[in-house]
């Protein structure tokens, strides 16, 4: 397999931007939001066991947002809030929470900060929008404008797709990783062996973590998570794995698991998949 060759195609504002990437279409917003959303698409290319060049990052987006602080008087050199993107596709809602320490102040502004964090899309119609409140359950101060893609590919391209979440904990940090009958073990410390594609990883706390497995050829892989760092979480820490195969998630999926406190460096397995 070839080496990643990223490629930066585009920054545009939501408003103005008629085609992001190959497949990914954004139709008008709705109007009267606060926060500020733009999109950044990148490709990377790789050879499939077919031969063919395809580029598989076009199902991962970059959101850069600008936001309020809900309470700029309290401490006025740090983030005070609550954001997250609400990922939509089918029914399936993904919340993507931020950390704080992914927001800066923006230069020259009192109240405005800003991030950027990865999407993974899926094929198909999506929906996304960036929330912001003063705390988890607490009535919205803003929220950005509605935007819809499309994500076109087939799951020819993605016969398993793997996701890991642990909304509840900020900073703690987990690896999903994919294991094949040869022992290539894709992760955070190799993110693309024996057609297994770490899309999105997460070391900010929340998650989540993609995994996107893109060899045709049918095998047995090992879904499994390991607690690598716990940054100063003292209580036990819950997570989920998803898995789809061709599309559709599995019927006893999500598989889920709590850590305890003193399991950092412990690996869980939570399913072995036959393709």
């Amino acid at each position: 397999m070839k080496p990643f060759k990223r490629i930066v195609l585009l920054s545009v504002t939501v408003g103005l931007l008629q085609l992001l990437l190959p497949g990914c279409v954004v139709t008008e917003p709705l109007p009267g939001p606060v926060a500020e959303i733009t999109l950044t698409g990148s490709v990377s290319e790789s050879e499939y066991t077919d031969g063919a060049y395809v580029p598989f990052f076009d199902r991962v987006l970059v959101v850069h947002g600008v936001v309020t602080d809900t309470d700029p008087m309290n401490s006025p050199d740090d983030w005070d809030g609550y954001v997250y993107i609400e990922l939509t596709r089918l029914g399936d809602t993904a919340h993507y929470i931020l950390s704080t320490d992914e927001l800066t102040k923006v230069e020259g502004s009192e109240n405005r900060w800003e991030f950027d964090r990865k999407l993974r899309l899926h094929s198909g119609w999506n929906t996304l929008r960036i929330f912001v409140s003063a705390f988890p359950g607490d009535s919205l101060t803003e929220k950005s404008e509605l935007i819809n893609l499309t994500g076109d590919w087939t799951y020819g391209r993605e016969p398993v797709l793997c996701y890991l979440e642990w909304n509840d904990a900020d900073f703690a940090d987990l690896n999903l990783h994919t294991i094949d009958q040869y022992n290539n073990d894709c992760s955070a410390d190799d993110p693309n062996v024996g057609g297994m594609v770490l899309d999105i990883g997460d070391s900010h706390g929340y998650g989540p973590e993609y995994i996107t497995i893109t060899n045709n050829q049918s095998g047995t892989y090992s879904v499994e998570v390991n607690y690598v760092n716990a940054n100063g979480l003292t209580t036990a820490l819950p997570c989920r794995v998803h898995v789809l195969v061709n599309g559709t998630e599995l019927p006893q999926s999500p598989f889920t698991h709590t850590f305890a406190p003193d399991d950092v460096g412990e690996t869980w397995q939570a399913v072995e998949v036959n393709y």
